[in-house]
């Protein structure tokens, strides 16, 4: 996809400047947008292409067929053209903060609330190789997937005037982000099936009535996405004398500008290992702690490509999580010294080695740092 084309599509509403990657490197944003296509997806429609309403319905059990075409199904088809949302360099990705689904309904003059709430409308991943100007049904057209986004919120029911259905896109946690960073990357669009498994039985029955993008009296659907670009950040903690890296530490990222705070929780691989993901693209101080290991402080700029890794060792001894290595952790270790687990008077913070013992290496651990205190 040209970045001419990309620039010349969408509605978009972004904060701080979007002009390149050094702007989107500290750049949120929020794309709002009708859909580019949208298609009503049964058998029978007369037409499916340019049709002002979906008709949604399943099965009362089941809310899509396992195969396309869909058979007694019904479903509507939506993508968006996500042109303006920024680029991003290699190893970059967009951390989705918000994502919603909102569409009108017509009255509901057929189905009852409960109805409602007990086959709500439902969002699902769908891929984007579809067109509504060349829509047929004898194309290898995709299948709803059998997951959900999230299901819609029955609040504003109404069986006597039109009503806006939200749908929480980030209800099943990490899916949506994965598939809008997948699909951007691949075409710069984004794909979502709407179904139910509300009952119409050969027409008579409750069904859904969705106004589509083609609806000419302003109620169509609508994606609203709050997005940050992120990226990973690897690297490898050596825990000095430890027989296995494989202990929780704690990172906390400082901004070097502006921004805030914060701290990920992660336990390395026995090697030392680790990835950190959804660090926002900016510059930070980079403190590292582990519960018996004194605190290392390293720099890092996580809008660099290729993304930086951060390597750090941590000196033993701490054995109350002070950060200093003293007199205190001296004693913790004396009260438990020539102990080894099961023992209840075995210490596992002042096993500084990790090796099940308190004895003559988690001395010479303390003693080698001694009176020193992490950064």
């Amino acid at each position: 996809m040209t970045a001419t084309r990309r620039a010349s599509m969408g509605v978009v509403t972004l904060f701080g400047g979007l002009l390149g990657l050094a702007s989107v490197s500290q750049a949120q944003g929020v794309y709002a947008a009708t859909p580019s296509d949208d298609v009503w997806v049964y058998g029978n429609a007369g037409d499916p292409a340019g049709d002002p309403i979906f008709r949604i319905w399943g099965m009362g059990n089941s809310s899509i067929n396992p195969t396309y075409p869909p058979g007694d199904y019904s479903y509507a088809y939506l993508k968006w053209n996500l042109a303006a949302v920024p680029q991003l360099a290699a190893g970059q990705y967009y951390r989705i903060t918000e994502a919603t689904l909102t569409v009108t309904s017509q009255r509901a003059s057929n189905y009852t609330l409960a109805t409602a709430q007990q086959n709500p409308l439902e969002a699902r991943p769908l891929a984007t190789n579809f067109s509504e100007a060349t829509w047929n049904y004898d194309d290898a057209n995709p299948n709803p997937d059998d997951s959900t986004f999230g299901m819609g919120d029955t609040a504003n029911y109404s069986a006597s005037v039109v009503y806006r259905i939200p749908i929480n896109l980030l209800a099943a946690t990490g899916a949506f982000q994965t598939q809008f960073n997948a699909q951007f990357a691949a075409n710069g669009q984004v794909g979502i099936a709407l179904t139910s498994s509300i009952p119409a039985i050969q027409m008579g029955g409750a069904f859904y009535r969705i106004y589509s993008k083609d609806d000419p009296g302003g109620r169509r659907p609508t994606l609203r996405v709050a997005y940050e670009p992120v990226t990973s950040i690897s690297g490898n903690i050596t825990l000095e004398n430890a027989v296995s890296n494989a202990q929780p530490i704690t990172f906390t990222f400082t901004p070097t500008a502006t921004g805030t705070a914060f701290s990920r929780m992660i336990t390395p691989s026995s090697t030392g290992a680790f990835t950190l993901a959804d660090i926002p693209l900016r510059g930070y101080t980079v403190g590292i702690k582990g519960a018996k290991w004194l605190r290392a402080v390293k720099t890092t700029d996580a809008s660099q490509v290729p993304q930086p890794t951060i390597t750090a060792t941590l000196k033993g001894g701490d054995a109350n999580n002070d950060n200093a290595v003293d007199i205190a952790d001296l004693l913790l270790l004396i009260n438990a010294y020539n102990r080894a687990q099961p023992d209840p008077l075995y210490s596992a913070a002042a096993d500084f080695t990790g090796d099940g013992f308190n004895d003559i290496a988690d001395l010479l651990t303390l003693i080698q740092n001694y009176n020193v205190e992490g950064a």
